[in-house]
């Protein structure tokens, strides 16, 4: 199924959902439990402390004589669940006194309308924004799984919201959601973790946890299963659950990327948080001793922190790689819905006597406390989420920022010119935005645009060049690239009539100068890529030979610049760091630099291992034989591949230069990587040796092999394309053999000059 018609269906039914919820919502909680005494009557057992009984003064032991004006025998819920809900008029008998009730909303029930639609629609919503996202800018399944993950959390909040006033729909979404959402969660983290390379269990537990969920829901859903519904589905959650912790817990020794492994640590993290008070403080006393320590409305408060956390991995960029772009109506909305959620959580737990006997001078305080704390979680936020955060109207600076940030991850010519086009957008608030080539000769192509003509002619008659902004009426134009004939201008036409101003000049300008330098840098490297390709073709051998020695010397070179720069600032940043700690007074500054001196080490680690990659010390110092040593170390540290690198007996690493172990060790590092992205092998065998003038690497992996037609194999990617013109360029010969399924081996023979 196309994305867009998924999003289209997923819209659909959101907003049928929505609006059914409206519709059964218009009652509020009554909260009244009842019995049947000897005589035949009905009378007030309980009544629930937020419900509309509660504040309308009924109270245990009144005679429930009418309801809707009839008997209450005619009246469905009290007869299944011993429950007053949903009625209209509620007719009471008390010291043979009758009194009817209409029910209905009141300024009392303000409390009733937080716990049971305000913050469940809240919740909602936030899953929508998460849910659609991920199904908008989906390219894993794992994506996939955890859109509809969070769109059926959502939708389970909602329903439990319905179940409260005994509505069938509500049962049924809260059944489904009760079983499916644990297991949905295990198999988004397996899917996660095998796009990454990673996996420990097989992918038969989820299925039969899925088996197991859909029968215990149909039997509960057509009435097969009557006994003790409730505690069944509570131990089926609580066996779920149990389950899906002892695999997560064995994930945690399995993971040795480190940089997955954090990843893996918010996802584990924030399952625990959302879960464990429901569980531990509500379910569990439940099924043992028929008590709650949490009632289930603040304990399924926690289960917030899911759709929040992804919603913060997605924007950050740490999960997925989707260009999560925040709207600024989208983002006041959702700083908004999470800020009513906070007054809201505060009102339900702070004892109305408490709230009532505040002062006016204690009511201004907290006001303006609650003031400052807002806008100072937005400016957290705003410098949180800057990479994906709209930008503010005449806040130029900011927009070239975040542009800069987002060209890094770009790589393709369309990519650029479509971010150009959102940024202006953004700030200018343009429409009709287009991309033309103008020819820099006085000639008008057919294709350019009635409304931007009289611009197009005015850039081809005062003359042009990278980064000119001109402007004619509504219109206005960049110049942000240039071809042999050719210029490529932005065009857009601004919603309102008005002349730009010197800042937005510049700030074109600036915009059009980076897009330039990008488009520029792409052009060069696909024209290089162009010249390998001619130059194997040609049999020019040398000219490859040459480029992959420029390269390792520029290795080395740019190896020895972040080295004595970079790294030498940052571990006297890190020096500074260790001094403030001392000195820091405060636990909560203390805190702070401590995890900032943290980050830096890592980032310390992760320059010394970058400079090690680009240029191998070991390589010069100590050989080919030790250096291979340490690359396997290191190897089998971070990936959960098994490598062995084997010399044969008439292995001679004397007889090789300098330029001969460079070329060996390349192409082992790049067959290496090429494991880890593509092959999910378990074992990986490298093995050489030199006989006959001639030098013997051999590969050997038992992963999913790949596809090769005579020699040629079926991967576009530039590892592949790397080691095969490394190895012709010394004259040798590479060999790929694989079967899809039965893992890969690639034999290579270099004769030595």
């Amino acid at each position: 199924m196309k994305k867009t018609i998924k999003l289209i269906i997923i819209i659909t039914i959101a907003l049928g959902y929505t609006y059914q919820i409206i519709q059964l919502n218009r009652q509020p909680l009554i909260g009244i439990h009842v019995s049947d005494n000897e005589s035949g009557d009905y009378y007030v057992r309980a009544t629930t402390s937020v419900g509309w009984a509660f504040y309308n003064g009924i109270e245990h032991g009144d005679i429930i004589e009418l309801i809707n004006g009839e008997s209450p025998n005619k009246f469905s819920v009290v007869l299944t669940d011993n429950r007053i809900e949903g009625a209209e008029t509620i007719t009471i008998r008390r010291a043979d006194q009758l009194e009817t009730y209409e029910v209905g909303y009141s300024t009392e029930l303000l409390q009733q309308l937080i716990i049971y639609t305000l913050i469940p629609f809240i919740h909602y919503v936030i899953s929508l924004i998460v849910g659609i996202t991920l199904l908008k800018n989906y390219t894993q399944k794992s994506a996939l799984l955890l859109g509809y993950l969070t769109l059926l959390l959502g939708t389970g909040y909602m329903g439990a919201s319905l179940s409260i006033r005994i509505i069938t729909l509500g049962f049924i979404i809260v059944d489904f959601s009760l079983l499916v959402i644990p297991i949905l969660f295990l198999h988004f983290v397996y899917c996660y973790m095998e796009e990454n390379g990673v996996g420990w269990f097989s992918k038969k537990i989820i299925y039969l946890l899925y088996t197991i969920a859909l029968i215990i829901f149909g039997g509960v859903t057509f009435k097969l299963l009557t006994n003790n519904v409730k505690n069944l589905l509570l131990l089926t959650f609580v066996f779920f659950l149990l389950t899906i912790a002892v695999i997560l817990t064995i994930g945690f020794f399995r993971i040795k990327n480190r940089k997955l492994k954090r990843i893996y640590s918010w996802i584990f993290k924030t399952l625990v948080i959302a879960i464990s008070p429901y569980l531990f403080l509500h379910i569990i006393p439940f099924l043992i001793w028929e008590i709650y320590f949490l009632s289930a409305e603040i304990a399924i408060l926690f289960t917030f922190t899911l759709p929040i956390v992804f919603l913060y991995l997605l924007v950050t960029g740490k999960m997925y790689l989707i260009k999560v772009h925040i709207r600024q109506l989208t983002y006041y909305l959702s700083l908004s819905l999470l800020l009513i959620l906070l007054v809201s959580g505060i009102y339900y737990i702070v004892p109305d006597v408490l709230v009532n006997g505040l002062t006016a001078g204690w009511k201004i305080f907290l006001g303006l406390f609650f003031l400052m704390f807002t806008l100072y979680f937005k400016s957290f936020l705003d410098r949180l989420l800057r990479a994906a955060l709209f930008v503010e109207k005449d806040y130029y600076q900011r927009s070239i920022y975040r542009f800069s940030e987002c060209l890094k991850s770009e790589n393709s010519t369309v990519g650029i010119l479509k971010m150009l086009k959102r940024e202006v957008d953004d700030v200018l608030n343009t429409n009709q935005d287009l991309f033309f080539d103008i020819a820099k000769q006085d000639k008008l192509k057919a294709d350019v645009e009635p409304q931007y003509r009289q611009l197009v002619k005015q850039m081809q008659s005062k003359g042009a060049s990278i980064g000119t902004v001109m402007q004619v009426g509504a219109a206005f134009g960049v110049i942000v690239g240039e071809k042999e004939h050719d210029y490529i201008a932005f065009m857009g036409m601004l919603s309102r009539h008005r002349l730009l101003s010197r800042d937005q000049y510049e700030w074109l300008s600036t915009l059009a100068y980076y897009t330039s330098v990008s488009l520029e840098n792409i052009e060069k490297i696909e024209a290089l890529l162009v010249q390998l390709k001619h130059s194997q073709s040609s049999g020019s051998n040398w000219i490859n030979r040459l480029i992959f020695n420029w390269s390792e010397d520029e290795r080395r070179k740019l190896a020895s610049d972040i080295h004595d720069s970079f790294l030498q600032d940052i571990i006297i940043l890190k020096r500074k760091i260790d001094d403030l700690k001392d000195h820091a007074e405060q636990a909560f500054v203390q805190r702070e630099l401590i995890e900032l001196e943290e980050s830096i080490e890592d980032v310390i680690f992760n320059i010394r291992e970058t400079c090690n990659e680009l240029a191998p010390s070991l390589l010069s110092d100590l050989g080919l034989k030790a250096t291979l040593m340490e690359l396997m170390d290191k190897f089998n540290l971070r990936s959960n591949i098994l490598l062995s690198i084997c010399f044969k007996a008439n292995f001679n690493e004397d007889l090789l230069s300098v330029e001969y172990k460079n070329m060996l060790y390349r192409t082992i590092q790049e067959l290496l990587n090429n494991a880890v992205k593509h092959s999910r092998a378990e074992e990986v065998e490298v093995f050489l040796s030199t006989k006959n003038g001639c030098i013997t690497l051999d590969y050997i992996d038992d992963g999913v092999g790949m596809e090769i037609t005579n020699n040629e194999t079926k991967s576009n990617g530039m590892g592949i394309f790397g080691i095969k013109e490394r190895i012709h360029s010394f004259n040798g010969s590479i060999t790929f053999t694989s079967i899809t399924g039965q893992g890969l081996k690639v034999a290579t023979q270099i004769p030595l000059a």
